[in-house]
């Protein structure tokens, strides 16, 4: 084994670590990796270019699996895409236009075609951050999440395009052909219900999606757009969800070598690493320009402000359209180094404000009327909030979340989540309510009946709403807790604040139970202040023994006994509550 691989992999385990350590994501700690290396000599390699290549790959595969082509189409994410590349396209060159008027020797021989050019590089936001930020979270499916992937989608579109224009190759007349592409659905969907399961369907995906990939580039095409198309076709199939969550750790892997040749890209001088500041000081003036838009497209404020951050980074591509400026003569070397560190700094950035977006959400959307209004009809009943003018348009109107009626929550209503909401009800006889952001799972589930809410589980405004409702009983959160703990300093924010309030005061003193992934997760949630926390798998097995004894020898007396015991667990801790009492 080379030992340079070895060398890499342990400096990026230990940057990884680092940053984990600091409260950001690891990949900060990949971007790290690559700096290092370049101090010592390394530049970035053929073999390395490859594997980011096929991380990027993969990755645009996977969105494709769970893309929303309808939502692709609205008003909404086609105006906010399109308009956002415009507009700061022209605020970015006008900047730079300003900046050589004022004598920044480094821009002196900028002229205004070539400042397009470079604000059209710093208007992309970055797909695969956003997508691993995302799904660090848990939160690809939600709202905003689902909004700001489509409108990256638009942009990976216009990226397409500009790299179709200025490539020295032209498409293929075949490339025609590429039309017919549906017609392929029902060949996958054949191949991949002859599969099954296991490690064939791994290889199944990464064969369509590299296969995509070579397919749109053999005919001229970006590649990554035939990566995309196949996963929009395998979306359709029954294997999607499992093909997905197969493929991912793969994907993982091989995106690390992309954040490390982002940061072998270089470091710059002084003068250019002040240019690099200055990019990244304007970004809070991208993400009001992205803010801005979604109002006007009349989304709901709370869309607005979480779209808007998540979208407010630059983008690997700005490298791609920096490097094809270079090759013209448009644009000095040495400006590929000032925008690697913006392009990096942005991805610092923007991990550091979601460590504390929902504070700074809670903030933004105060300082306007709408915003304010939000989160205060989330707290109104409906018989009120029907009373409330329109606040968002486009079918965004805020929901309430209205615990009047209802004695137990269930934060997460996945299949885990889902089996708890029905027990509760069906056994228990108590009145549920489940919270879940992803979009598609709510409308089936309320299409079945079920009562439950759009939500964040992460959103201080939802368990704030919990508070003045003695007639909660229970919360139980299914809702997974991330590998590096970041959903646990939500149960120690909110266990606290149960514990500073005097006991005669409590209006919130339900019994808060948290599932977890990994056994080493339940002390920690316990110290964090769950009040019980159920280790998944252990919990299914001891359900697998239940249901062996429900149907053998002991069918008569061991069933009812269960159900007996467990619905007496049940009785006993309502009773201990304060206001059963």
């Amino acid at each position: 084994m080379p030992t340079l691989l070895v060398v890499t992999l342990l400096i990026a385990l230990v940057a990884g670590m680092t940053a984990k350590g600091l409260g950001l994501p690891p990949m900060i700690g990949f971007l790290a990796t690559g700096y290092v290396l370049f101090s010592f000599g390394m530049r970035t390699t053929e073999g390395l270019e490859m594997v980011s290549g096929l991380g990027v790959t993969a990755l645009l595969f996977t969105i494709g699996l769970q893309l929303d082509l309808k939502q692709l189409t609205t008003p909404l994410v086609a105006g906010v895409g399109f308009l956002h590349m415009g507009a700061w396209t022209l605020v970015s060159a006008g900047m730079l236009m300003v900046l050589k008027a004022s004598g920044w020797t480094l821009l002196t021989s900028l002229n205004f075609s070539t400042a397009l050019v470079i604000g059209l590089a710093l208007a992309f936001s970055s797909t695969v951050y956003v997508v691993k930020l995302l799904d660090t979270r848990g939160q690809l499916h939600s709202r905003y999440g689902s909004v700001s992937i489509s409108v990256l989608v638009v942009q990976d579109i216009v990226a397409v395009v500009l790299m179709s224009l200025s490539a020295k190759t032209t498409p293929s007349i075949y490339a025609l052909s590429l039309l017919a592409t549906p017609l392929l659905y029902w060949p996958i969907k054949w191949l991949l219900n002859k599969i099954g399961h296991g490690e064939l369907l791994v290889l199944a995906g990464l064969a369509l999606g590299f296969g995509g990939y070579f397919l749109f580039a053999a005919l001229g095409l970006k590649g990554d757009l035939g990566a995309l198309v196949v996963g929009v076709l395998v979306s359709y199939t029954a294997q999607a969800r499992e093909m997905n969550a197969r493929i991912g750790p793969i994907k993982e892997l091989l995106l690390i070598a992309f954040f490390v040749e982002v940061g072998l890209r270089g470091l710059p001088n002084i003068q250019l690493a002040v240019m690099a500041l200055m990019l990244l000081a304007v970004l809070p003036l991208k993400s009001l320009v992205f803010l801005l838009l979604f109002r006007v497209f009349r989304a709901a404020p709370r869309l607005s402000a979480m779209s808007s951050a998540t979208l407010t980074n630059y983008s690997e591509f700005a490298l791609v359209i920096a490097s094809l400026a270079v090759a013209a003569g448009w644009l000095s070397a040495d400006w590929l180094s000032a925008i690697a560190i913006a392009v990096a700094g942005s991805f610092v950035g923007s991990a550091i404000v979601f460590r504390y977006d929902s504070r700074l959400l809670t903030w933004v959307m105060r300082q306007s009327k709408a915003g304010r209004a939000e989160l205060n009809a989330l707290h109104l009943p409906e018989s009120a909030l029907q009373k409330l003018p329109s606040l968002a348009g486009i079918g965004d109107k805020p929901e309430p979340w209205d615990f009047s009626n209802s004695d137990a929550i269930v934060l997460g209503m996945g299949r885990v989540g889902k089996a708890t909401y029905y027990r509760l009800a069906n056994v228990y006889g108590l009145k549920p309510v489940g919270i879940e952001s992803d979009l598609h799972r709510l409308e089936k589930l309320r299409s079945r009946g079920a009562k439950v809410f759009e939500g964040d589980a992460t959103d201080p405004n939802l368990w704030e709403a919990f508070a003045g409702c003695p007639n909660i009983r229970f919360v139980l959160s299914t809702v997974p807790i991330c590998e590096d703990h970041d959903n646990i300093p939500l149960f120690t924010q909110f266990a606290t604040r149960r514990i500073k309030i005097p006991t005669s005061e409590k209006a919130d003193s339900y019994r808060l139970v948290v599932a977890c992934r990994y056994p080493d997760q339940k002390e920690v949630l316990l110290r964090a202040g769950a009040d019980e926390v159920v280790y998944i798998y252990g919990g299914a097995g001891a359900e697998l023994a239940d249901l062996a004894v429900a149907h053998g020898e002991f069918v008569d007396h061991s069933q009812a006994q269960i159900e007996d015991e467990t619905k007496t667990s049940v009785s006993s801790s309502v009773a201990s509550m304060p206001d059963a009492k």
